[in-house]
């Protein structure tokens, strides 16, 4: 039974991101509000941005927001991205569990590019997104989200806020805490104003996380060793899918009062064609736990193939309570 309704649950997502994509325009390949495709948070672009079958976090409401199911307690977070061209991005959210109700998340994201000069004035651009998210469970192990978000846009005369949601699927499938996700982003074509040429990013992902020390059969308590790949399908490239993967190695010590202190190395590669940003990654990640308050510091970079000299950093910082 249960099997059969993530089936259905997947099959009703594929059907609705179909429609969406559909609705492209002229048949051209391109989008418009591209910040929406900037990085969101250090630890999953650390991971080559294979993020859609993590869980266990308030900022699954930025990949997957079904992975908010699994959420326990609250968690607020800050993610900083200093992108080239003195361009800045910044993420920040809370999420909270409500005991037999589901886990409800709330984040802004926003682009400053600063003032832009061009032909003697002074251009000023306003990019923001605000965002809602729900996830629930179905049973012990599948669950489902949704995502909400009003994505602001203006321009020196031209102004356009769209409305989009995201669709996620979740499945623990119960054999040696192996996951397979599912997650569509962006799905709208609308908006208010002036229309938007391109319309936005969307893309459908198909993920899988393996834990490869419980498939080895090993009986390593502190530590675990993640593989995680997905399968993207983005409306915006003419060489269609391709695939994002990264590892994730974390030692976590508990003391005997409850306090937990942990560290994460991760390795990731996202080689999308046509991009010039360097596909391999690297990152770290602290974890410190006491009385039911936890601190969790994310760090990564990126660099461009044609701009060497330019690096981008993502920082991330996180507060369970």
């Amino acid at each position: 039974m249960r099997r059969y309704t993530l089936i259905g649950l997947c099959t009703l997502i594929w059907v609705i991101a179909g429609e969406g994509f559909a609705q492209e325009s002229d048949g051209v390949t391109g989008t418009g509000f591209t910040f929406l495709q900037y990085p969101k948070n250090a630890r999953t672009v650390a991971l080559g941005e294979a993020g859609v079958g993590l869980i266990g976090s308030g900022q699954a409401i930025l990949y997957n927001p079904a992975g908010l199911a699994f959420m326990e307690g609250r968690e607020a977070y800050f993610t900083y991205v200093d992108w080239i061209s003195s361009i800045k991005y910044y993420v920040a959210g809370i999420s909270a569990n409500v005991p037999r109700i589901g886990t409800l998340g709330l984040s802004v994201e926003n682009h400053d590019t600063g003032p832009i000069e061009s032909e003697n004035t002074t251009l000023e651009i306003s990019e923001y997104a605000i965002s809602g998210a729900y996830g629930g469970l179905i049973t012990d192990r599948i669950a489902l989200g949704t995502t909400l978000k009003l994505i602001h846009q203006s321009f020196p005369e031209r102004t356009q806020n769209v409305f989009a949601f995201d669709l996620g699927t979740y499945f623990a499938t119960g054999f040696r805490n192996t996951v397979i996700a599912m997650g569509v982003e962006n799905l709208s074509t609308s908006g208010l104003g002036e229309p938007e040429r391109w319309g936005l990013p969307k893309n459908v992902r198909l993920g899988v996380l393996l834990d490869l020390i419980a498939l080895m059969n090993f009986d390593l308590l502190s530590h675990t060793l993640d593989l995680v790949v997905d399968v993207n399908n983005p409306n915006d490239s003419e060489d269609g899918f391709y695939t994002d993967i990264g590892f994730e190695y974390t030692y976590t010590y508990q003391t005997a009062i409850g306090d937990m202190l942990g560290f994460s190395l991760r390795a990731g590669r996202k080689k999308r064609p046509g991009s010039i940003i360097d596909p391999n990654t690297l990152g770290i990640g602290v974890l410190f736990k006491t009385q039911g308050i936890g601190l969790k510091v994310d760090y990564t970079s990126k660099s461009f193939e044609s701009l060497f000299y330019e690096r981008v950093h993502i920082l991330s910082v996180a507060f369970d309570f």
